[in-house]
């Protein structure tokens, strides 16, 4: 279940009192996420403990959370990113194709966008088979073939929708 605003607060405010020993800091910290609850883009992003979590470290390390719709989703990916990488269970993956991924959450974002664009589209949503046709066009256009082809897109769909939560599945 989505935590509510108030829930997303109320685990900010311990994360932050376990991180932080400094008051002023931690009020610095608590204020930037209180503004970030506010604001309907950085909002979707603090449902979960982890993305709380992700939206503490980027105030924390950039100020303020982004107010463009890019740039926020951008600093969110590569926090994800640089968490997922010191992790071993896709580092291989996520080492060797960072330039294949970043392509398919690029292609994956226009997607959403021009969706979110269109009449009721507020909540735009990538149904899996749609992800899963992104990943194969990227890879069959860098060339990967049969076997490799088929196993690489697998182990990235699976990757993305299952450990990573670049993609969620909503339902």
């Amino acid at each position: 279940v989505p935590l509510s605003a108030g829930r997303a607060l109320a685990y900010a405010h311990r994360l932050i009192e376990e991180k932080h020993a400094d008051q002023d800091r931690r009020d610095v910290l608590m204020h930037r996420l209180e503004e970030a609850s506010r604001n309907d883009a950085t909002r979707r992003l603090m449902r979960s403990p982890l993305q709380v979590t992700i939206m503490a470290t980027l105030v924390d390390t950039i100020g303020r959370a982004p107010q463009d719709k890019w740039r926020l989703f951008n600093e969110y990916f590569g926090a994800i990113y640089r968490r997922e990488l010191e992790r071993d269970t896709h580092r291989a993956l996520l080492s060797q194709y960072r330039t294949d991924i970043e392509i398919i959450h690029y292609r994956v974002g226009l997607e959403l966008q021009v969706a979110s664009e269109k009449a009721g589209g507020t909540e735009a949503r990538l149904m899996r088979a749609q992800f899963e046709e992104i990943v194969r066009h990227r890879l069959s256009s860098r060339n990967h073939h049969g076997e490799q082809f088929y196993k690489l897109t697998q182990e990235m769909v699976g990757a993305a929708t299952a450990r990573l939560v670049f993609i969620v599945e909503p339902v």
